[in-house]
């Protein structure tokens, strides 16, 4: 049971905009818990990683091939023949979006896995507990390749662009609140052993 709740606050807290609170309140666990899922398995991590940075690359080249074909075919360039090197770009910039396109996202993995796991849920609940540690482990190892090498200006190295408006404070409030008692509890059980 504890297993589910932890993957269903996964998927709602990677595929939804609800907060920690929120979604502690929707699945009935205190907020600490899902406070704590979030940090160990390091979902804000996988949750900014999901925000497609293939699409947003696929998007640039096209603008990209889309400015160099209205170039190549201006007036300007009217008794210009197209030059290899310009040709060959458009090329590369093709195969590119393909490349992108044909790469399943983290996201689509994940929404796939979801809906997978729910039917298998539906008719053999042993086996989707057994296969979620499976899942879990392939689409943290998904979220481990960055593309902070190739990333345009403008976005951070998860691939977004930084978000303009204020963090929610309750939320990093709570967070924080949690942490030390965290600590607390730690340092008391710490203390009961050394007397």
């Amino acid at each position: 049971m504890k297993n589910q709740k932890r993957f269903h606050a996964k998927n709602l807290y990677l595929n939804t905009g609800l907060s920690k609170s929120e979604i502690a309140a929707r699945l009935h666990v205190d907020r600490k818990t899902i406070y704590l899922w979030v940090r160990e398995g390091d979902w804000d991590r996988l949750k900014k990683s999901a925000e497609h940075v293939p699409a947003i690359i696929a998007e640039q080249c096209y603008f990209l091939i889309g400015h160099l074909t209205s170039y190549l075919l201006s007036d300007i360039r009217q008794n210009m023949p197209t030059t290899h090197k310009e040709a060959d770009t458009i090329h590369k910039l093709a195969l590119s979006i393909r490349k992108l396109q044909n790469r399943n996202t983290i996201n689509e993995s994940m929404e796939l896995f979801t809906f997978l796991l729910e039917d298998i849920k539906k008719k053999d609940p042993e086996s989707a507990n057994t296969l979620l540690p499976f899942i879990e482990s392939f689409v943290e190892r998904r979220c481990s390749n960055y593309m902070g090498d190739f990333l345009p200006e403008g976005y951070n190295q998860y691939g977004v662009r930084p978000r303009v408006y204020p963090p929610d404070n309750t939320e990093q409030q709570l967070d924080d609140q949690a942490y030390r008692e965290m600590v607390e509890a730690a340092n008391t059980r710490n203390s009961k052993t050394t007397a």
